[in-house]
């Protein structure tokens, strides 16, 4: 895994693009319980954190990619907007 990600690294800098290691995030996709031979990978001297879920253009990829986190947080969402509706419809009565 390591030197796939040193792969891509030197492909970014020859193309002029930057990878910040940061906001470079790992979340290893798979149903198993224990994950072996993923150590720490490293992109340009520094460690790239290992997430269980990770938010990306507007939708949580969780390590099992099940959907019950983003429905989770959509439900919080529309229960807000629902009371900020009510409390707006008890002002104007």
């Amino acid at each position: 895994m390591q030197n796939a990600l040193n792969v891509v690294a030197k492909w970014a800098v020859k193309e002029g693009l930057n990878i910040s290691p940061h906001k470079t995030a790992m979340v290893p996709f798979t149903n198993r319980r224990k994950i072996e031979g993923l150590g720490p990978l490293k992109l340009h001297g520094k460690d790239i954190k290992m997430l269980d879920e990770v938010r990306y253009l507007g939708v949580t990829l969780d390590s099992r990619l099940n959907w019950l986190i983003k429905i989770s947080r959509f439900l919080f969402f529309l229960t807000a907007r629902l009371h900020l509706r009510h409390s707006v419809a008890q002002r104007n009565l």
